[in-house]
């Protein structure tokens, strides 16, 4: 997505608030998994898939999008919150249990990616940081307390690989690696990357590792985005310490 075409939807006025069941289902979910707040949208043009961004994005030098959305649809749209815009196009489907929870996991793959844009984390680790990161929230959706939610396990792992997949194909360390099928030929950028690169990606619970952390755990912690992000930070880096990586808070 180029901020420059978002903003020129939102001026064109082909951007709206999402009403539908599929959107509200998707909202309903993300609460239940973010502590953040999170307003939804719809786009009919500007977006090439439905993605998920902070409000704070510069859609030009000093104009924002969580101001421009307040300003030219009359919404409030809180400081520091996270915007979902779907696309139009794609929400002709129904709101099964597997659409819902493809777009989720799609969205979750997004937020992971802010996270390492955003230098929460040290740029050498990006990788098994976001490892890390999409198997700890496979196992939340594998969770008991998620299991009344009617969430597709499977389906949400295949979006969230979308999403990573994205990612992985502009990255450097993705690019040397084509052929990487097995746990033994895995290096030092991370077990997902393995699996990103697999001709066979989808292949069930250890698709993106086995490091995860309990994001349950971490909710009495977290107050505001920022919490959130200081508190994934430090339980990440915790547990990648036990390949020599420092333990110490690199949220700043």
């Amino acid at each position: 997505m180029q901020n420059t075409m978002l903003l020129e939807s939102i001026w064109q006025g082909d951007i709206y608030a999402s009403k539908c069941q599929r959107s509200r289902e998707i909202s309903r979910l993300l609460g239940k998994i973010l502590p953040l707040d999170i307003i939804h949208f719809t786009a009919k043009s500007g977006i090439t898939r439905s993605c998920i961004v902070s409000e704070h994005i510069e859609l030009l030098p000093e104009i924002h999008l969580g101001d421009v959305l307040a300003e030219e649809l009359d919404v409030d749209v809180p400081y520091g919150a996270m915007v979902v815009v779907y696309k139009e196009r794609d929400w002709i489907e129904t709101a099964s249990q597997s659409n819902v929870s493809h777009e989720l996991g799609l969205l979750i793959g997004d937020l992971l990616i802010s996270l390492i844009n955003d230098c929460v984390f040290p740029i050498q680790y990006e990788l098994k940081v976001l490892s890390v990161m999409a198997n700890s929230y496979c196992c939340l959706i594998d969770s008991p307390e998620f299991q009344g939610h009617k969430i597709c396990s499977q389906s949400f792992r295949n979006g969230l690989y979308v999403s990573l997949e994205e990612y992985c194909e502009g990255h450097p360390q993705c690019k040397k690696r084509t052929d990487l099928q097995t746990r033994t030929q895995v290096d030092n950028s991370g077990y997902v990357t393995a699996h990103l690169n697999s001709t066979e990606p989808h292949v069930g619970l250890s698709m993106f590792g086995e490091k995860s952390i309990n994001l349950t755990k971490l909710r009495g912690n977290i107050f505001s985005g920022n919490d959130w992000k200081k508190s994934i930070s430090e339980a990440v880096m915790g547990e990648l310490s036990n390949d020599s990586i420092p333990a110490n808070n690199y949220y700043g």
